[in-house]
């Protein structure tokens, strides 16, 4: 089996560590102009059933804070998560 190794992910004993968890204080930064009509077509096709507030969620941080952030608020309900790796 493959294993995803990182600098940190095991104390001096070997056992695995938490992450970190901070509550982080996210905010909407920029609010999409859409129709009702067209909100209410992607709301269907996308939530089925679960609240919206997490739809099309963007945030710009260190995914090491992030992740375990939202660790509580999606935990079992997200199907992927695409991190745009920095292009240095």
């Amino acid at each position: 089996m493959v294993e995803l190794t990182w600098t940190g992910k095991y104390d001096a004993s070997g056992r695995k560590v938490a992450p970190l968890r901070l509550k982080l204080p996210f905010q909407t930064v920029e609010t999409v102009n859409e129709s009702a009509q067209e909100r209410q077509m992607m709301l269907d096709m996308f939530t089925a059933g679960r609240p919206a507030e997490g739809r099309n969620r963007l945030i710009w941080s260190d995914k090491k804070y992030v992740l375990p952030a939202l660790l509580d608020e999606f935990a079992g309900e997200v199907n992927l998560i695409y991190i745009d790796p920095p292009f240095n």
